[in-house]
């Protein structure tokens, strides 16, 4: 986990891979609270019970979210609701897991190995599942097994008018192309309905450190892409 920049290497702070439970990301964090409040001392130190869609200043409401980049999620005046305690993973016979919508990875995978399966999504261990699935899902078995949304056979969503509505291939399936992709704003995701596949006895993970030289980044980067056309499906490759 280290970027290669210009002539030197640069490591993140990578203190959220050892706990996945954080309340947030502190990689290339600019900033981080200095504390953290529960939903129930924020109400009881403000006295707010209730926000509506139609209250003066109101922008807009979000579920719990987690992108690379700082910030990327938020907007002044907005209201984050957090799901992170929607969190189970019940493994059923038929090769799927039911999920709650509020689970991470590190939490998934861990849960799905110690029944010899896995789930085609990243490998970032803090990342949402509900957030990479509303983005497509791209990670490193994609060049072989397609997008994380290729591989949800269904969904539990709460739309902003209250109603729990199962959405699928079948019973609103629109609703059901548009969460898979199309971003996060069309309810929260409660439960997901996952595809597994069989864990892989042996996973090979290598890294290839080329020193910048902008006079050879446009050679460098030809040769990656030649690379990547001859490699099999079997192999993923990234360039950082």
């Amino acid at each position: 986990m280290k970027r290669v920049l210009f002539n030197g290497l640069y490591y993140p702070i990578i203190s959220y891979l050892v706990s996945v439970a954080l309340l947030i990301s502190v990689s290339w964090a600019d900033f981080n609270p200095s504390s953290y409040k529960s939903i129930e001392e924020c109400v009881a130190a403000t006295g707010v019970s209730v926000i509506s869609k139609n209250e003066p200043g109101y922008n807009d409401a979000r579920v719990g979210e987690r992108v690379s980049n700082s910030g990327s999620s938020s907007l002044n005046d907005s209201l984050v609701i957090d799901i992170s305690n929607i969190n189970f993973v019940n493994i059923t016979a038929s090769q799927t897991a039911i999920v709650g919508g509020g689970i991470r990875l590190g939490p998934l995978y861990i849960q799905l190995a110690q029944k010899n399966f896995t789930f085609i999504s990243g490998i970032c261990p803090t990342t949402g599942l509900s957030g990479i699935i509303a983005a497509g899902g791209f990670g490193l078995q994609s060049r072989k097994y397609g997008v994380t949304g290729d591989w949800i056979l269904e969904a539990q969503v709460v739309t902003a008018d209250g109603n729990i509505l199962t959405a699928n291939s079948i019973v609103n399936a629109d609703l059901f192309w548009a969460i898979r992709g199309g971003g996060a704003t069309y309810g929260i995701i409660t439960q997901w309905k996952l595809q597994l596949i069989p864990a892989w006895d042996v996973v090979s993970v290598f890294t290839i450190e080329y020193p910048y030289d902008s006079n050879l980044f446009a050679s460098v980067l030809k040769s990656f892409t030649n690379f990547g056309h001859l490699a099999p499906n079997e192999l993923s490759t990234t360039l950082y």
